[in-house]
């Protein structure tokens, strides 16, 4: 597996396979910096009877969210972070919704790894903190922690989805609002 993003930690990958059997490879990732696409991991096996080996170009499971961690929010502290953190590190996004407003929690607790703050009929607050080891120009890595908070409402009259987030890190809540898209939000 290769991504500039990540940095992988990978056991000795496995060299024989039965027909029909399993192994393990096991990887360790730490990220480096935000994300939209997930690493690729290709497995390369021979076939008998074919001169060239089959190459299997995979995605790993491991989109940004992954590296999420939930931020245990009381709902007047979540309103105090809003309100502070607007400007160009504010990201929106509307469209016909893919799930129902009152599916919202679930898919930010256990789908996106985020705290659900508050969650009614009409929107559901979230909050996490994106971890990562960044790269500082001429230094070792540092942590990096990235607050982030997640505002979503849906709309059952029309079926819509409003979509907006804010973190410190403008990158972070440009990724974040494209990847909670992706899942809440139906590709026009």
């Amino acid at each position: 597996a290769e991504a500039p993003f990540l940095a992988i930690k990978a056991s000795g990958a496995p060299t024989d396979l039965e027909p029909g059997g399993r192994q393990v490879h096991m990887l360790e990732m730490e990220c480096r910096e935000p994300f939209l696409q997930p690493p690729r991991y290709m497995v390369q096996f021979s076939v008998p009877g074919k001169s060239e080996p089959v190459t299997l170009p995979l995605m790993l499971p491991a989109i940004m969210t992954k590296f999420m961690a939930p931020a245990q929010l009381a709902p007047a502290e979540f309103l105090q972070h809003w309100e502070a953190t607007g400007g160009p590190r504010e990201t929106q996004n509307a469209g016909p919704a893919s799930c129902e407003a009152r599916e919202f929690a679930g898919q930010l607790s256990q789908g996106f790894n985020m705290h659900v703050v508050e969650h009614v009929p009409t929107h559901t607050h979230g909050a996490g903190v994106f971890n990562a080891m960044a790269q500082v120009q001429g230094g070792a890595p540092q942590r990096m922690a990235v607050a982030c908070m997640v505002r979503l409402e849906g709309s059952e009259a029309n079926r819509t989805t409003r979509i907006v987030v804010r973190a410190q890190h403008p990158q972070v809540s440009q990724l974040l609002t494209q990847i909670l898209s992706s899942y809440l939000i139906q590709a026009q």
